[in-house]
């Protein structure tokens, strides 16, 4: 069960949408651009949070652009599904022996995991090799 946010739930959909529309309503108002990439650029070591602990230059298109703008996340638009989510579609499969927990930074698959109750859950390493 892949586990990016298994740690955190997502802001609803209207709230996202609102915050959307404020960020560029912003943005149009103080004269600015908006971009909006389809994701987080790899370029950035910490996604998310470079910017804001201060990132004076972000990599765009192959050219390094300094940051004289605001940047905004907006987590409720992620692909990854939430907590809730992930346990919701696990609690649908039945007669499951083991639920394996991946793609995630320890925290996030350890939170799911304490929900998993009475069942065998593994978070494996590179390496591991497990009989299915």
């Amino acid at each position: 069960m892949e586990a990016t946010y298994g740690d955190r739930c997502h802001r609803s959909l209207t709230d996202s949408i609102d915050e959307l529309y404020g960020a560029i309503r912003s943005t149009l108002a103080r004269g600015g651009n908006v971009i909006i990439p389809p994701a987080v650029p790899s370029s950035w070591p910490d996604p998310g949070c470079a910017p804001a602990a201060g990132l004076a230059i972000v990599r765009l298109f192959g050219e390094d652009i300094a940051v004289r703008s605001t940047i905004y996340t907006i987590n409720g638009f992620s692909a990854h599904v939430d907590q809730q989510e992930l346990l919701a579609w696990r609690r649908t499969i039945e007669g499951c022996e083991a639920t394996f927990l991946v793609h995630g930074e320890e925290p996030a698959m350890l939170a799911p995991a304490a929900h998993l109750e009475g069942q065998r859950v593994e978070l494996p390493r590179p390496g591991d090799v497990f009989d299915l």
